[in-house]
């Protein structure tokens, strides 16, 4: 899997908390990322076993007053596979922020 910046963010929410069953807008809302960057991941995800897609129960989102929610659940393979992207962005050098010392001056 390339390691991109919007890759790493998403990957970082999903594996935050990975036993959680994610939905769409709170991964955009979390990660930084605009929408027009997370769904086509999480589709891509999808298809290549990382993640499970499932709807909200109609009624529900119907009581809420709102769509239903797409949700989305690593599996087993997801769960390694976005574990290894964050060792691999974790030992990137493009991934980690220099620390920046002030001396002083004007």
């Amino acid at each position: 899997m390339r390691l991109t910046h919007t890759t790493v963010a998403i990957a970082l929410q999903l594996m935050s908390n990975p036993d959680k069953e994610h939905w769409g807008y709170e991964l955009v809302q979390d990660s930084g990322v605009g929408p027009g960057a997370v769904y086509p991941i999480l589709q891509r995800f999808v298809n290549q076993g990382l993640l499970v897609d499932t709807w909200e129960d109609e009624a529900k989102a119907t009581a809420d007053g709102r769509p239903p929610r797409r949700f989305y659940s690593l599996t087993e393979a997801g769960m390694v596979e976005l574990g290894a992207v964050l060792d691999r962005a974790a030992n990137a050098r493009r991934f980690t922020t220099p620390t920046v010392q002030w001396v002083g001056g004007t």
